[in-house]
Formats: C-alpha cells, sequence, structure tokens
C-alpha cells in the first residue's frame, strides 16, 4: 500500500509538474517581454524576503506531520482531530504575524535594492506579496491532512485547474495592460478560491474534520512543542542558505543579475523539483515504513533511493553543464547568459544538494530534528559571511560557491552521522566510503562526457533541434556509463527486482 500511495502521489504530480512548467516558463517570458528584466528580479527578491518572513511558521508543519503518521497508521482518528486542531489555530497567528510584520517592514525594504528608482509600485508590490503568503497559513492547514495520509495526489485536479486559470489570467493582463500589480491582485483571488474547494474536497472525504472539536493533550502538544523548538533552527537556517542569496545579489549587483540568475535558478528548480517529486512522495511512506518495519529492512530502502538520487541527480547535473547555456540562449537571448563559472557552479550545487535529499527524507521521517538543531545555524551564518565576502570578487560565482561550501561542511557530515547512528544504528564512516565512491563514479562520468563531447561536431540550423540532439546524446552517454558502474551492485540489483515484481 505504501508503494501504491507513492507511485500514485508521484504520477499525479508528475503530470501536475509538467503542465506547471510550461504555464511558469510562459509566465515569466511574458513578464520579461511586458514589464521587464528589472522587475523579474524584484519579483524574486521579493520571494527571498517572504523565505525569511517564513521563520514565523518555525517548522510546525513538519512537527505536524510527524506527529500524524502514527495515529492515522493506528486509525486514532480523536487524536488526529485534535492535532489538526491545533496546527490551525498556530497557522492562523502565523499568518497575522506575518502581515504585520511585512507591513512593518515595508518602509525599509528599497534599502536591499540597488538602482529602483525607475520602479514603479515597488511597495505596493511587496504588500501584494506579503497578503499572498498570509493567505496560505489561513487556509492550507487541512492539506497537511490528506498529505500525511499518502493521497496529496487526489487534490491534485484541484491545483492545476487553479493554476491554469491563475497564470492565464496573470499573462492577459500583463499582455493587455502591462500593469503587474492588476495580475498580483487576481493571484490573490485566485488562492483563495484554491483553497476553498481543496478544503472542501477534504471535508467531504476525512468526516472526522466534521466531528466535534477536540483539544490536544498537554503531553502531545508538549512532544510538538519540543520538536518545533529545534526546527526552529533548521528554519532559520534554511532561510539563509536559500533566502538570501537574492537579497545580496539585489544589494551589491542589482535587480538586473537578480533577474538573470533567477532564469538560471528557474530551469534549475523545475528539475530538482521534478526529481524531488519522487522523494518528497516517499516521505510518508517512509515515516510508516519506519514505524512498523525493522531496521535491514529501512537500510535496504534507504541504500536504493540514494542509489537513485545519485543516479538522477548526476545525471542531470551533468546534461545540464552542457545544455543550460543553450537553453537559456533559444529561450531569451545571448543578452541573458551568466558567466560559464555560473553555470559549472550551479551544476556542482545541483548534484550536492541532491546527494543530500535521500538523508533528509530519512531524517526528517524519523523525527530526528532536535539532535542537529544547531547545524542549520551554523549553516547559513557561513553562507551569508562567505557569500559578502566573495560577491565583490567573483559577483554571482561567489554566492554560489559559499552555498556548495556551506552545505559540504555542515549538513553533508552532519546528516548522514545522525541517520547512521539514530535510524540504521551504523557506523557512518560506511556512508561515506560509499558516497567517495559515487563522487569518483561522477568524475569520471564526467570525463568521458568531456572527450565524447570534444570529438562530436554539431551544426544544425534549428538551435532547438541542435539542444534535443546534444540532450539525447549526453543522456545516452552517462546512463552507460552509470550502468556499467552500478549493474553488479546490491542495491542496483534490489532496485530492478521491484521494478520487475511491479511492472511485469
Amino acid at each position: 500500500m505504501r508503494i501504491k500511495h507513492t507511485i500514485n502521489n508521484v504520477s499525479f504530480s508528475m503530470l501536475n509538474m509538467f503542465i506547471s512548467i510550461i504555464l511558469n516558463f510562459s509566465y515569466r517570458t511574458v513578464l520579461i517581454k511586458t514589464v521587464g528584466i528589472d522587475y523579474l528580479g524584484l519579483t524574486s527578491f521579493y520571494t527571498n524576503i517572504l523565505v525569511i518572513l517564513s521563520l514565523a511558521e518555525l517548522g510546525i508543519g513538519h512537527a505536524i506531520t510527524y506527529s500524524l503518521y502514527k495515529p492515522l497508521a493506528e486509525k486514532n482518528y480523536d487524536k488526529v482531530l485534535s492535532i489538526l486542531n491545533y496546527f490551525r489555530d498556530v497557522y492562523i497567528r502565523v499568518g497575522f504575524f506575518i502581515l504585520l510584520i511585512g507591513v512593518l517592514i515595508s518602509p525599509f525594504i528599497s534599502f536591499f535594492i540597488d538602482g529602483y528608482e525607475h520602479l514603479e509600485n515597488i511597495y505596493v508590490i511587496f504588500f501584494l506579496f506579503v497578503v499572498n503568503t498570509s493567505i496560505t497559513y489561513f487556509y492550507s492547514y487541512k492539506r497537511i491532512l490528506i498529505n500525511a495520509d499518502q493521497k496529496a495526489y487526489k487534490i491534485v485536479p484541484i491545483t492545476l485547474l487553479f493554476l491554469l486559470i491563475d497564470l492565464s489570467i496573470r499573462m492577459l493582463l500583463l499582455i493587455e495592460l502591462n500593469n503587474l500589480v492588476l495580475a498580483l491582485c487576481w493571484q490573490l483571488v485566485s488562492k483563495v478560491l484554491e483553497n476553498y474547494f481543496v478544503n472542501r474536497y477534504i471535508d467531504k472525504n476525512y468526516n472526522i474534520l466534521n466531528n466535534k472539536h477536540k483539544r490536544l493533550a498537554e503531553n502531545d502538544k508538549q512532544n510538538i512543542k519540543s520538536n518545533v523548538k529545534a526546527l526552529i533552527y533548521h528554519k532559520l537556517g534554511d532561510a539563509f542558505v536559500n533566502g538570501t542569496d537574492n537579497i545580496i545579489i539585489s544589494k551589491f549587483l542589482g535587480l538586473t543579475i537578480v533577474g538573470m540568475y533567477s532564469n538560471y535558478l528557474l530551469v534549475v528548480s523545475v528539475i530538482s523539483s521534478f526529481l524531488m517529486l519522487v522523494f518528497n512522495s516517499m516521505t510518508a511512506s517512509v515515516g510508516n515504513l519506519i514505524v512498523q518495519s525493522n531496521t535491514d529492512k529501512v537500510k535496504e530502502v534507504f541504500h536504493i533511493s540514494n542509489m537513485i538520487a545519485f543516479w538522477v541527480f548526476g545525471l542531470c547535473s551533468i546534461c545540464l553543464y552542457f545544455t543550460l547555456p543553450l537553453f537559456i540562449d533559444l529561450w531569451l537571448g545571448e543578452n541573458f547568459l551568466l558567466p560559464p563559472s555560473v553555470n559549472l557552479l550551479i551544476c556542482i550545487n545541483l548534484f550536492f544538494f541532491g546527494m543530500r535529499v535521500p538523508l533528509g527524507v530519512f531524517k526528517t521521517s524519523s523525527g530526528i530534528f532536535n539532535q542537529d538543531k544547531y547545524a542549520p545555524i551554523i549553516q547559513g551564518v557561513l553562507n551569508i559571511i562567505l557569500s559578502v565576502v566573495l560577491v565583490d570578487f567573483y559577483g554571482v560565482a561567489g554566492i554560489i560557491f559559499a552555498t556548495i561550501v556551506s552545505g559540504l561542511i555542515v549538513p553533508g557530515v552532519i546528516r548522514p552521522y545522525l541517520v547512521y547512528k539514530i535510524v540504521f544504528k551504523d557506523n557512518v564512516v560506511k556512508y561515506f566510503i560509499d558516497f567517495a565512491k559515487k563522487i569518483t563514479i561522477l568524475i569520471f562520468a564526467s570525463c568521458i562526457v568531456f572527450f565524447a563531447m570534444s570529438k562530436i561536431t554539431l551544426s544544425m540550423d534549428s538551435e532547438l533541434i541542435m539542444l534535443i540532439f546534444k540532450s539525447v546524446i549526453l543522456f545516452s552517454i552517462v546512463n552507460v556509463v552509470f550502468v556499467f558502474c552500478f549493474f553488479r551492485t546490491t542495491e542496483f540489483k534490489q532496485f530492478s527486482a521491484m521494478l520487475r515484481r511491479k511492472l511485469l
């Protein structure tokens, strides 16, 4: 049943992702062509500000999800309802807090923007971003139930329909009226309508939500608060790592560079989000597995997941290095290209991020929040210090390099140590030996690809056909190398056997 729910979540999420990719690229293209690259940079900058404001959530969503695994497995619906009621009350407070702080800091927002004088309505646009984020907390608390119950795929048709309507109307407003403010106002309306229909669907399919409201027992509340206290540090660290890059770029390099960099990040985030669908869909299933299965079974699933993460993120990182500049040139033109060093570091960062994903899934599913609570703060502070020091010398490349270094030094060491010690009851040295082997395989594959591409001459009239042809060649070479390196390993054989059982 766990695998069935995971497959359903992945399948529906892939459909959602595919359509979302087309719509988001279309919207971004329209945004650049109508109001300009600086407004794209402004919206990317505001998104980072909202990441920091969302610290008010304190990680309670993760703590609540973890708390729901066991009562859902045991069909203890009274406890499930009491947890959800507690979650609702907290999220309403969070929404109002973000709204209040957003209003208070709005007069100072221009301090972080280099050369904003020619832009109009920067404060109105920021306020609309703040309200949009607040609405999410007011209405989306019920989604955590369907996510923890491994049935998030059932609301995909609703969210997909509203995404289509939202982005289509926003593009129409930009094209016809050239008005970003009206487009963002419509986004708020669309967000409210989407949450209304999603919540109505969840109410109909979970009768427990219609029962009399129950208060969460004090000991359960304390357990959640204990996990939340640890997650505060994780949220702070995530904000420092993921929510500060565009702010630093905006302050030191300007909104135009923010906009150009965000185009690269959009492509990478589309790929990483697509790959993360598999791993995110596994989280609830892994939580259920850990509760019900022995350590050897959990470890077996982890090793298979780790091999898959290396395979897909390694493949994408190598292919992306050769094709990302071609895609940006084809999509927007050569004026939107960043230096090759930026492209290389983006691909390296994507790979190392991917290699930490299975560890993150098993760590979160096991409820390991408190043991490494200071690690994200250390990572975040190190990332900011290195970014500010390096941006003057190396620009965007220095900021990405800071992210890579801080990620390798902190979560790259601490996360595997905790998962192996607490979940697997095993020596973490085994993980690092395996990690070193995988890095060697990646370097070996990269060398073969570089050699092969240097010998292959591609000259075509159509840039699109050349991009597709080059991608096919890269995809084929890397997969052949990976199969050659992995086909004798235990995890490859286990994964192959699992696929045969499901497909035949």
